[in-house]
């Protein structure tokens, strides 16, 4: 059934990050083509693709948060509630979908800043330039015991740690507890939440007189895995047991 639910998340959403990540693409290789030509019009062409990329954050980071206000807040919550689906392959659902695009996300962004780049440079500057950036990256993740497999595991642990953060709070304030201004109470809750988060994620390596390097090596991965499966566990509890849609 997990199979089925993603399917269903994917189809709803993605004609909309499709045709954006298109003219995305799109304007990048006119940009590219028009700064390489140097082209009067490649000023405009770059503002429109900078406004393109803007866009998209913004996009990816509103339909996580529609993904689960709509959820509970709507009247599809309703009828995704009384569907043959567990709690949990509905939430795992969301969180997959969304971290789908996140990852698509990046590597869009990542293709732009590569085509921008080759652009403005000549041919055996860029091959240059690109050369110095990959191996300063390589030291740098060396320097703090990161490796790229680390530093992916880093990025997708936040983007679901977000996720499940953002359907905690919409779960919590559909329960018993919270009677009123739900939407507000949520955004007050997510915020709270974020700061213990953070106080907890810098105070822990104080206590116990951690380094930098062992924070970044030993704790932060571990920390924030531990802090993602706690919250997706009430959450499911507070959906599963607690949930009250009026």
């Amino acid at each position: 059934m997990l199979i089925k639910t993603i399917k269903h998340e994917f189809l709803a959403t993605y004609r909309r990050f499709g045709i954006l990540y298109i003219g995305v693409i799109l304007l990048a290789i006119l940009a590219t083509i028009t700064l390489r030509n140097r082209v009067d019009f490649a000023g405009p062409i770059i503002a429109l693709l900078a406004v393109g990329i803007i866009v998209c954050v913004v996009f990816l980071y509103y339909n996580i948060v529609a993904t689960y206000e709509k959820m509970l807040f709507s009247t599809q919550g309703y009828l995704e509630f009384t569907l043959p689906v567990s709690t949990s392959d509905l939430l795992l659902s969301k969180i997959i979908v969304n971290v789908f695009w996140a990852v698509c996300s990046f590597l869009i962004f990542f293709a732009c800043g590569y085509f921008f780049l080759y652009a403005l440079l000549s041919t055996e500057v860029f091959t240059q330039v690109y050369t110095e950036i990959g191996s300063a990256f390589n030291i740098a993740m060396q320097n703090i015991g990161y490796s790229s497999f680390r530093l992916a595991a880093e990025f997708l642990v936040s983007i679901v740690l977000f996720n499940v953060s953002v359907a905690f709070c919409c779960a919590i304030v559909h329960t018993k507890y919270i009677k009123s201004a739900k939407k507000v109470v949520a955004v007050v809750v997510y915020l709270v939440l974020t700061f213990l988060v953070d106080m907890l994620r810098s105070g822990i390596p104080t206590v116990f007189k951690m380094s930098e390097f062992a924070t970044s090596r030993y704790f932060q991965l571990p920390f924030n895995i531990l802090i993602t499966v706690a919250l997706f566990a009430i959450t499911y509890y507070f959906l599963r047991y607690e949930l009250e849609i009026e």
